[in-house]
């Protein structure tokens, strides 16, 4: 059992790097922590004013990106250097995530909108919702863009800003969503107690039922035909793509 000491605070997220050489943290205590698989700290990450809520590493594994209740996100290096602040957003930044090719960025906040990023810091577009936007997601082509609200909707845009799909149908807050590895599916978990599954060509959902808490979490397999939501009920259950239970 290895133990990671050196955060003053709660810890928020911790996630390896693709070589999982490098393993990084994020606190309330408003830093983050690179360190070796052994334990070493290599190098603390700086400059946010307020506590980190998550962090997202890119695809090549050279940098990373923070969401802070500071209302900024920073981009970094493995040496905890600040790259770029991205400000923009008026209140708490909640998620971040690269695009696949590891280009752009995408934030969500409180203050009702989504925002793609280059790494130059500079924000390129700017998607409104009408409530609280609470996770927001690249496709894997990074054409699109998922925006889920606090209204239990999720919006499907395509990249220059167009807004192109609603999809309505869960009853209770929506907790994650995430694309198909190809692009044609979206998943979607919720406080009703169900995971959607969205064929975002014919418009048409499965529902993954069947549990007796709230779904927090999806995980998707590489190939993209089986689906794992986990529930707060204890259950994670193992669904394919036609929504048939395993």
């Amino acid at each position: 059992l290895m133990e990671f000491k050196g955060h003053t605070q709660k810890l928020t997220f911790a996630n390896y790097t693709p070589d999982g050489k490098t393993i990084i943290s994020a606190s309330n205590d408003g830093t983050a922590k690179i360190w070796n698989t052994d334990g070493k700290c290599l190098a603390t990450a700086k400059g946010h004013t307020a506590g980190i809520l998550y962090l997202a590493i890119s695809p090549k594994g050279n940098l990373f990106a923070t969401t802070s209740y500071d209302k900024t996100s920073r981009i970094w290096d493995l040496n905890g250097n600040c790259l770029q602040v991205l400000k923009g957003h008026e209140e708490t930044v909640r998620w971040i995530f690269f695009s696949n090719d590891g280009k752009k960025l995408i934030t969500n906040s409180e203050d009702k909108t989504a925002r793609v990023w280059n790494l130059s810091g500079e924000c390129i577009k700017i998607f409104q919702n009408p409530s609280v936007v609470t996770i927001a997601k690249f496709s894997p082509d990074g054409q699109k863009i998922a925006t889920l609200s606090d209204d239990y909707v999720i919006r499907v845009w395509n990249i220059n800003g167009r807004a192109e799909d609603k999809l309505i149908g869960h009853t209770s807050n929506i907790h994650y969503i995430d694309f198909s590895p190809d692009g044609k599916y979206l998943i979607s978990t919720s406080g009703d107690n169900t995971a959607f599954l969205w064929n975002l060509d014919v418009h048409e959902k499965q529902i993954l039922g069947g549990y007796t808490g709230y779904v927090f979490f999806t995980q998707i397999s590489p190939d993209g035909n089986y689906i794992l939501p986990f529930s707060n009920d204890g259950n994670a259950g193992l669904w394919n793509r036609k929504g048939i239970f395993q």
